[in-house]
């Protein structure tokens, strides 16, 4: 826990306020070398501009990383204008050239697929979004690894992990709290994203701990809905929360039952995704793409449902 806690500080703040610093204060002897750190906080800037996770700081701290860099950049180009664009130097400077344009190919390449993973597929499943009452936020989704980890496997390729925002855009009260109910999403109703029949009930795994993971139950407690051909799985539920039962017939927005902690995760989140094919158990068909009143949505969204 505390290990995750300093690394988002570090990553979020510490290296970006760090870069901006000195972009604001430092005299180059060279444009070469202000082009090269001015490269470096680009590419890291847009990086973790779309791949971080703010829900865990503050959703507003996104938008004041991009500010900073133009206010930085701006002030450093300014007072490093007049200096000249290369001096000979030691044969030792090659060598930093070269470790620092392998760190601009390193973030420019993940701000790349980053950025890539906003892009929306051609075709997806439209389904109506399964909470209501708040903001909430997408901690992991997208069409990248990127921005969702979920993509690195077949079936919830295109998943999505959402959890709601309160207060300053934070996910709950603290940075990494360990009791469940400091998550704002925990308990909420879950409602089924779509008309279809339910084929699939799993409601006898515990809501864990943080510090417990379900590694053999992966989907914890969850329900699966068939809707023309495509199933649509919404997991991690609390148990003892699920309403329907195999064989109902469900409406889009009727109450399913409410989020939890249970199977493989972090902490409480409502875990959502579609698969194509024959109506079976989670995880074993081929994952398709969906949509919510026709956004296709990624890590960093938010949605407002009254």
């Amino acid at each position: 826990m505390l290990g995750q806690i300093i690394g988002h500080i570090v990553t979020h703040l510490v290296i970006p306020f760090s870069m901006y610093l000195v972009l604001w204060r430092a005299r180059f002897r060279t444009k070469i070398d202000w082009i090269f750190l001015m490269l470096i906080s680009l590419s890291y800037t847009v990086y973790i501009y779309f791949s971080g996770r703010w829900d865990w700081l503050g959703y507003p701290i996104r938008y004041v990383i991009p500010v900073l860099f133009a206010i930085s950049l701006v002030r450093s180009f300014r007072w490093n204008r007049g200096v000249p664009f290369f001096i000979p130097r030691m044969p030792a400077w090659n060598f930093i050239y070269f470790i620092q344009t392998l760190v601009i190919i390193l973030f420019g390449a993940l701000a790349f697929f980053a950025y890539q993973g906003t892009r929306a597929p051609a075709e997806a499943v439209s389904l109506s979004f399964p909470l209501k009452h708040g903001t909430f936020y997408i901690a992991h989704g997208g069409n990248s690894a990127v921005l969702n980890y979920h993509h690195l496997s077949e079936s919830p390729r295109f998943a999505l992990d959402i959890t709601r925002l309160e207060g300053w855009g934070r996910r709950a009260r603290g940075v990494y709290p360990q009791e469940l109910e400091q998550y704002y999403i925990f308990g909420d109703t879950v409602f089924s994203p779509c008309k279809g029949r339910v084929f699939v009930v799993q409601d006898r795994f515990p809501d864990l701990a943080l510090t417990q993971v379900d590694t053999s139950h992966i989907a914890g407690n969850y329900v699966g809905i068939r809707s023309g051909t495509v199933n649509i799985f919404l997991a991690h539920l609390q148990q003892g929360s699920i309403r329907v039962q195999v064989g109902d017939t469900v409406d889009a927005g009727q109450p399913i039952g409410r989020v939890g902690n249970s199977g493989a995760t972090n902490e409480p989140v409502l875990h959502i995704h579609a698969e194509i094919g024959e109506p079976s158990d989670i995880l074993t068909q081929p994952g398709v793409p969906v949509r919510f009143h026709d956004r296709f949505l990624v890590r960093n969204d938010r949605f407002v449902m009254p």
